[in-house]
């Protein structure tokens, strides 16, 4: 992947392993951190197949970070199938987050096929099974690219605060990436 994603410093006191999904929709591998958990689903009523990976839960943090791979059809999908249409889209879901900010937006290349990297920050509650709910500051990096009549998003999320803390694990990630076709 050519383009900024992070710098590789502070990757080296995480450990990562091979992760392969048995699901014909998602058609790529790439590296996890071991030591998190993950949860693959299917869309019910779109059609998507999304891998979460997040940290395991520590004392005195209500969110955990996490790391998504969606990849949706664009053919079913009402987002405009271009790196613009998904931008925007992403954009526009994140706007309805309070104090919603680009911090930064770049464009790249995973192999052959053009990437946009977007950094936002917002709040977000931290507990959606609270009333008493309070706002906590967060930091999100998305990249997104299209292949083959399908959208893929890779989503790294976590609390401002600790954000550094897995950013160049998620750059790994990033340049983990790989299409089980071998293209």
């Amino acid at each position: 992947m050519n383009g900024s994603c992070g710098s590789q410093e502070g990757a080296a006191d995480v450990t990562f392993e091979r992760y392969s999904n048995k699901d014909p929709e998602c058609d790529v591998t790439l590296d996890r951190i071991s030591e998190w958990r993950h949860s693959a689903a299917r869309g019910a009523y779109e059609p998507y197949t999304q891998v979460v990976f997040y940290e395991p839960a520590r004392p005195g943090k209500k969110i955990k970070a996490e790391i998504v791979l969606t990849i949706a059809d664009s053919s079913k999908s009402n987002v405009t199938p271009t790196l613009e249409g998904m931008k925007t889209d992403l954009l526009a879901r994140r706007q309805e987050l309070d104090d919603e900010k680009v911090l930064s937006e770049s464009p790249g290349k995973l192999g052959d096929l053009d990437t946009v990297l977007v950094e936002l920050s917002y709040k977000n509650v931290d507990s959606l099974n609270n009333l008493n709910a309070s706002l906590v500051p967060m930091r999100e990096k998305v990249l997104m690219f299209m292949r083959g009549g399908k959208f893929y998003y890779l989503r790294y999320m976590n609390t401002e605060d600790d954000f550094a803390q897995f950013d160049a694990a998620f750059s790994r990630i990033v340049q983990s990436l790989r299409f089980k076709d071998g293209a």
